[in-house]
């Protein structure tokens, strides 16, 4: 129960990504995470989202960690690829755990060694499991291959995968139909300035926020040449108040975000952060921290609210509609 969307722009030379943090952990239990905790980095260049089963997804991606630690030039395409394999090895790992071990087979060569023995209906009962089986997580893939375009992935069950550059956007999760109408209706495509269609998913993630299961607190990513540009809370906040007035007409937001990664991206000694990236780095889900994943405690860091909480209060209407306060950088 979430929302992730992700949409490539600037003639896919950059790539947004969004995320809820509503967490779900398949014992019917669901809640909004204080800190980031959907948004995993591949590389300086590549940035995934999951949608699903949080407990499924710490296992995943820690398979997934090992299998690329200081693989830096690794392409989008291959950390796909990655992605699958331990996907699909995980998923039939669960199988033989849940599906034929209770039924006295150790794995699934045993199995079909001796179905012919099995009744009819035991052996119908089995192959129904096993196909049904879902491994509940979703993940959206987006990065720029060095020296060539940005891509767009999304991975399912039962470990596929599906290239969504054509389109230019993709959604996950239980916000999923009202985020992509929400993408359709303000013609949301790959051409258009990263500023644009950050404006545009921040909207379809609001507009998802009416469904079941999507949290109000939101991760937002921008993906350059220059590297991926980690949004704080505060520049969260800040990016609401420009969503709001773009829609009356205000056209600040087409220099204040670029401002605002200019800053993300260099810290307070001026050296560009993905040039000192780590591969999925373990402190991004540091629930101590009480920052999202790639906060600065530079003085640039937007100043808008004193509140250090993390939470994402909505600005109202009336003061969206105020004077320009502080922007980050």
């Amino acid at each position: 129960m979430t929302v992730c969307i992700a949409s490539l722009c600037d003639n896919r030379q950059s790539v947004v990504l969004i995320a809820d943090r509503m967490v779900s952990t398949g014992l019917a239990i669901e809640f909004e995470h204080p800190v980031s905790n959907k948004v995993t980095t591949l590389s300086p260049n590549c940035v995934a989202l999951t949608a699903g089963n949080a407990l499924v997804y710490s296992e995943l991606f820690s398979v997934v960690r090992s299998r690329i630690f200081n693989r830096r030039s690794t392409t989008a395409e291959e950390l796909v690829e990655i992605i699958k394999g331990a996907y699909q090895e995980l998923r039939e790992r669960q199988i033989v755990e849940r599906v034929l071990r209770p039924m006295a087979f150790s794995n699934f060569r045993e199995f079909y060694s001796t179905e012919a023995m099995l009744s009819d209906t035991a052996k119908i009962s089995i192959i129904n499991q096993i196909e049904r089986f879902d491994y509940g997580l979703d993940i959206l893939v987006g990065g720029i291959t060095p020296g060539g375009p940005a891509h767009l992935y999304a991975i399912e069950d039962p470990g596929t995968s599906m290239c969504y550059d054509s389109i230019g956007f993709n959604v996950i999760g239980s916000g999923m139909n009202l985020a992509f109408s929400s993408l359709i209706a303000n013609h949301c495509h790959e051409k258009m300035n990263l500023s644009d269609s950050l404006m545009l998913a921040l909207e379809a993630k609001i507009t998802a926020e009416n469904a079941p299961g999507v949290g109000r607190k939101t991760d937002v990513v921008t993906i350059t040449s220059e590297g991926a540009a980690f949004f704080t809370d505060n520049n969260v906040r800040r990016l609401i108040v420009l969503n709001t007035r773009r829609k009356n007409g205000d056209p600040a937001y087409k220099t204040e975000i670029p401002r605002m990664i200019t800053a993300i991206l260099s810290d307070r000694s001026g050296i560009p952060t993905a040039e000192k990236a780590t591969i999925m780095p373990e402190e991004q889900h540091d629930g101590n921290s009480g920052k999202q994943h790639g906060e600065s405690t530079s003085d640039s860091e937007n100043t808008e609210s004193d509140d250090t909480s993390g939470d994402q209060d909505r600005p109202s209407e009336e003061g969206a509609g105020g004077g320009n306060p502080p922007v980050s950088g």
